[in-house]
């Protein structure tokens, strides 16, 4: 629903709501003791950290006691406490769950490929960066309906978290659990209020707002709260705004007769703006031009380093601190003749260059930094000085005419870890805070901007008969939720060999124009293609759930043996729909040809804006990776409309695209204009209908309690439609995405049908079994199944893949006393999830026609083929590959079959002049590789309220969880395309045959195209990642009720974390491959964390106002050092991520 829509909504609702209630406030008695709702919870339902009842259960209203699964809630007394106002700063201290964020206790990264660990999703999404049982993210939920809105605790009246697959809550849900948001809820008859200010070390300032109003006695009762937050960070440029309003509206309409009609009503709007922190530090790749790679490290991979790479001592040529002169020599292999690992910077882009801190960029202007300072495309087979119209510019100064030109190349460094011979290694990030403070700043420098909006509305009508024995509520839930992310070095969120906010050192001695480079030497940070992200999820609910309760044993004879009963029925139907667009900065010109400099389509990458900050100073000469020092990044961002000078060279053969005229080779220097242009777009839509009941069952006096619960989902899913089936086409003429080709196919990628079930037994100990024994026992065991309709997924050949599935069983006893003051639960578990993604999804479709696209373009300039056969030693005379037909018959014949008939190729003509100019194929939508996980694990949770001011809440928990079956066809369908690409050898020519690329198809295509599908199979067997087998939380409050302390109350906090291990030993077989070594992991310490809090609290304002004073420190004792993440194969820490700062509050509060 639209949020118009949902203002109008709420306008008719509250007025007619409290019509209603006041025309029938006359029919209720003074003196009328107000029923409970059966499908809601109550903040009475919790004393201190202790609840009592949920809804997890059955979606009614049950005791804890009497379900078998594994669920702890989260009193707002205990968020209160522990000073938690969201998921980052609470689920810590909820058993077995990790969450993310500078104040979690795990990061969440995993490798993107290439051995590069970052966060994109992580930290545009922090809400979602958690984990259960060391499995997956839990679902997010509020009042029970799937969201994405962060929970806050400014309208939270408790959390719940449910672990482990739950088919009755959702027999879809994810096998992580559900992570519920229990809103608070407007009381009748009671006015009260309260406001709260916070401050912190950093700055921060939080206020909030919580008032109830009880409208019309015993009939209709608002809350209203609001928040407004600034909230600062340990690293001084991350930061976070929100604001947001809540409101709850609960009325009687009617009540007669054992039966009551009620309404409930609550509405949400918000929105976050800010530039969020980084937990893991920035990678680094320049190790290596300042250390050798070790010769030793083969006996981990199977595989030699590149001798450039090695030192002499070991047998290579390794040089420290080589730069790269290219202006001279011929191009000889498949790299930069630097003896370090290096890349090119990028293509034939325009560049924009910051070279000084806080300045406009250093780009364009004569035969200075300019435009391309990267590939002008001069091919030494074709071109000459003499000919080249250069005579005279520094790049030919001095320099015989006859001299044949090299393509020019600009070189930076990266980590070897990225090679193939570095397969399992991570690259390092940064580690030594005097190279850069990472602990106080983001190497960012607060340019990542991410903002959310949300608005969401729930609509609820109860009716119970029967004095609340039988009933039923109709509910509708509406929401929306939007983020927009600009991480302007990010790129694609993350790009090849260069993951977001990698440091390079700049190696070319000159630049393209022949002048000396005044940047050589200098860290710098770069980005092809910078791209923004603008992404919508709406979803809507229609839900009905209805319940009978009945009491057998109130009947006479053999009847009362079989107990009482409550059952449940459900209807869910449920529409989630997606929407996204990315756009990216290109260039245009209106004062010269552009298509002669880099490519006659606006949309294309050849277009784009390429952004490259330094930071550092000349770099050669210091001595060692420790003794570098970088600052953050500083640099204004280009925007649409911005205007740079661009110097370029045509070297257009005399053809078709310039009337027979060929290029003058001569430099030219012309402005060209950034556009930002949507580049691509998706939509989705996924439908599950579902039908559930559950049947709970008390017997012999309630000491058995049994649960059975079945569900039915049925699911579709629609994708973007297809080229084939669209009305309009996917992109305009100039290559610029077309954003009415974002709509819904007809037809449904995935229709899916799926049962479940949950069972579960609670047995109690009867009484006089216990003798005179202060406490009460009780056992459990439960079993519960679930399947995950993510929505479409798609396999390396196109085919749609099955939902994840999950099922868990359960089983522990539970003490207690008989006024639940104490509780203690023991309980055990196993999970086993299968089809869940592996977090690889190579797209063998799109790397085999992008390549025969550049190709065709090569072709369509006139550029011979004969240019890449003579890079061939020999020429390539015998080469099996002589025309651009042949290639692309080679490349289509080394493409599985199958798969072309997914992906439909077409040859278009996008210019429109009667020549194909292109291969378009039908997406694959959401490619994945899947796998398997097992895990097992024991949960100790205990709670007490020792006196009416002394709470404690403990919790140990452990957790084993492992991979297996790791993208088996995707690894095989990638291995085979390799081995009939070199059989055709392919790998002999260029990657881009326009030489705007220095690469080869063999080094940057076939070699690495594998490599993060082994990474992710080379997993198996070991345990999630930065996964801590076993974890301790403790936490106590005592409030002095009496005394010269009254009113003051102390607390603490301890959290404890296990050895985690953070990579393992490889090991080399002969038939299997590198295999890690599972028996000889490498673990960090573990880590400990202390909190500590105190309060004064009394009555002021003539006691009409009860105010309280809290100072929380959290991270009282903690960690002063990196926390490694992954562990490289020789035993090095390669990542790390930043200790949880130590952070005071100081909060006011005033309730009355």
């Amino acid at each position: 629903m639209k949020l118009l829509q949902k203002y109008k909504l709420l306008a008719g609702v509250f007025p007619l709501a409290g019509f209603f209630c006041l025309s029938n406030a006359v029919a209720q008695e003074e003196d009328e003791v107000f029923e409970l709702s059966p499908f809601s919870v109550e903040a009475s339902d919790s004393t201190g950290y202790q609840a009592t009842s949920t809804l997890a259960g059955t979606r009614i209203k049950t005791n804890l006691k009497d379900l078998g699964a594994s669920i702890s809630v989260v009193t707002e007394q205990f968020m209160e406490d522990v000073a938690a106002t969201d998921g980052q700063t609470l689920l810590s201290y909820v058993a077995n769950v990790e969450v993310g964020g500078e104040q979690g206790n795990f990061t969440g990264a995993t490798d993107q490929g290439f051995g590069r660990y970052y966060q994109t999703e992580e930290r545009t999404n922090p809400q979602n960066n958690q984990r259960v049982r060391g499995l997956l993210q839990a679902d997010l939920t509020r009042g029970y309906y799937l969201t994405d809105t962060p929970f806050d605790s400014y309208n939270t009246e408790r959390v719940t978290v449910s672990r482990g697959p739950n088919s009755i809550l959702f027999g879809i849900g994810s096998p992580g659990g559900v992570i519920n948001n229990g809103l608070k809820q407007a009381v009748h008859n009671a006015d009260f209020g309260e406001f709260g200010i916070r401050v912190d070390n950093y700055g921060s300032l939080r206020a909030t707002v919580d008032y109830n109003k009880s409208l019309v006695e015993d009939r209709l009762a608002l809350r209203i709260a609001i928040l407004e937050e600034k909230r600062e960070s340990k690293q001084q440029q991350a930061f976070e705004d929100q604001t947001r309003f809540f409101a709850d509206l609960n009325g009687l309409l009617f009540e007669g007769n054992g039966s009551r009609t009620t309404f409930r009503a609550n509405w949400e709007d918000g929105s976050q703006n800010g530039s969020p922190g980084e937990v893991i530090p920035v990678t680094v790749s320049y190790d290596n031009w300042f250390n050798p790679w070790p010769a030793s490290n083969s006996q981990y991979t199977g595989l030699d380093a590149f001798a450039r790479n090695v030192s002499p001592s070991e047998g290579g040529t390794w040089e420290f601190q080589d730069i790269e002169d290219t202006r001279f020599h011929e191009r000889s292999g498949n790299r930069a003749n630097v003896n370090t690992a290096a890349r090119a910077l990028h293509f034939r882009h325009v560049g924009v260059f910051f070279s000084e801190r806080g300045q406009g960029p250093s780009v364009g202007g004569g035969t200075g930094l300019g435009g391309y300072n990267g590939l002008i495309p001069w091919k030494s087979s074709a071109d000459t000085y003499q000919s080249a119209g250069l005579v005279g510019t520094p790049v030919a100064e001095g320099i015989d005419p006859a001299t044949p030109i090299n393509q020019y190349r600009d070189i930076r460094t990266v980590s070897p870890a990225g090679e193939s011979f570095g397969l399992g290694f991570a690259a390092n990030t940064l580690q030594n805070r005097d190279v850069f403070d990472f602990y106080n700043n983001v190497y960012s420098n607060g340019h990542d901007t991410v903002s959310r909006d949300f608005d969401d509305i729930n609509l609820a009508l109860e009716q119970t008969f029967l004095e609340g024995d039988l009933g039923f509520e109709i509910a509708y839930d509406s929401q929306s939720y939007t983020t927009f992310q600009d991480f302007p070095f990010s790129g694609s969120r993350g790009t090849n060999l260069a993951g977001p906010y990698e440091v390079g050192v700049h190696l070319n001695k000159y630049i393209s124009s022949g002048e000396l480079n005044p940047n050589l030497g200098r860290a710098m940070t770069w980005v092809r293609q910078p791209r923004q992200f603008l992404d919508t999820t709406d979803r809507e609910t229609f839900r009905a759930t209805a319940f009978y309760e009945f009491d057998l044993t109130e009947n006479d004879g053999w009847l009362k043996h079989l107990g009482r009963h409550s059952v449940t029925g459900l209807y869910n139907d449920y529409t989630k729909d997606t929407f996204g667009s990315e756009t990216s900065d290109m260039t245009e010109s209106s004062e010269f040809n552009i298509d002669s400099a880099q490519q006659h389509t606006l949309g294309v990458g050849r277009r784009a804006v390429n952004l490259i900050a330094y930071t550092s100073d000349d770099l050669r000469g210091v001595s060692s990776v420790d003794d570098v020092r970088l600052h953050p990044l500083d640099f204004i961002r280009p925007r649409d409309g911005d205007t740079f000078p661009f110097a370029w060279v045509d070297t257009t053969p005399a053809g078709s695209l310039n009337n027979g005229v060929a290029g003058d080779r001569a430099v030219h220097v012309n402005n060209v204009t950034v556009k930002n242009v949507q580049t691509n777009g998706g939509i989705s839509q996924t439908n599950i209908e579902a039908q559930a009941v559950t049947w709970q069952s008390y017997f012999l006096d309630d000491h058995i309690v049994a649960l059975y619960g079945r569900r039915q989902d049925n699911t579709s899913n629609f994708g973007r439609n297809a080229a084939s089936e669209a009305s309009e086409s996917q992109y305009f003429p100039d290559r610029v995405y077309n954003p009415a080709f974002s709509k819904l196919s007809a037809t449904p990628t995935l229709e899916e049908k799926g049962t479940t079930q949950s069972w579960s037994v609670v047995a109690r100990m009867p009484e006089k079994w216990m003798g005179d024994l202060p406490f009460n026992l009780q056992a459990h065991w439960a079993t519960a199944q679930n399947f995950n309709p993510i929505g479409l997924r798609s396999n390396a050949l196109g085919a749609t893949i099955g939902q994840p599935t999950g099922s868990t069983e359960e089983y522990g006893f539970t003490i207690s006393t008989d006024d639940n003051r104490y509780s203690i639960k023991f309980n055990w578990y196993e999970t086993e999830l299968g089809n869940i993604n592996a977090g690889v999804g190579t797209n063998l479709a799109n790397y085999a026609f992008g390549r025969i696209n550049r190709h065709r373009d090569a072709e369509l300039m006139e550029i011979p083929i004969q240019d890449q056969l003579d890079l061939i030693p020999g020429g390539g005379g015998g080469h099996p590959i002589q025309s651009y037909d042949a290639y692309y018959n080679a490349m289509l014949n080394a493409i599985p079959s199958e798969l072309l008939s997914v992906v439909n190729p077409t040859q278009v003509d996008v210019s429109g002049d009667g020549v194909w100019d292109e291969y378009q194929i039908d997406s694959i939508p959401n490619l994945q590789a899947t796998r398997s996980q097992l895990a097992k694990g024991f949960e100790l949770e205990f709670v007490a309220n020792v006196t009416s001011g002394w709470r404690i809440l403990a919790n140990l928990s452990q957790q084993e969880t492992s991979f297996s079956n790791t993208a088996p066809l995707m690894g095989k369908i990638i291995t085979n395309f390799v081995a009939a690409s070199q059989a055709a050898r392919l790998d002999e020519l260029q990657d881009d045959p326009t030489f705007q690329a220095d690469e080869e198809f063999h080094s940057e295509g076939l070699e690495l195209l594998p490599l993060p599908i082994i990474v992710a199979q080379a997993l198996d067997g070991t345990v999630s990642n930065e996964q801590r087998e076993w974890r301790f939380t403790g936490v106590s409050t005592y409030d002095f009720q009496e005394g010269a302390l009254k009113g003051f109350g102390v607390g603490g906090a301890v959290r404890w974390e296990d050895e985690a291990a953070t990579g393992y030993l490889q090991i080399v077989d002969p038939e299997i491959g590198v295999i890690p070594d599972v028996n000889n992991p490498y673990f960090d310490d573990g880590v400990l964390s202390g909190d500590a809090w105190i309060s004064y609290g009394r009555s002021i304002m003539d006691e009409k106002v009860d105010w309280n004073i809290r100072l929380n420190v959290r991270n009282l004792v903690g960690e002063s050092g990196n926390i490694p993440v992954k562990t490289n194969p020789d035993g090095q820490v390669a990542v790390v991520r930043i200790p949880n700062p130590r952070t005071i509050y100081l909060s006011n509060t005033f309730r009355f």
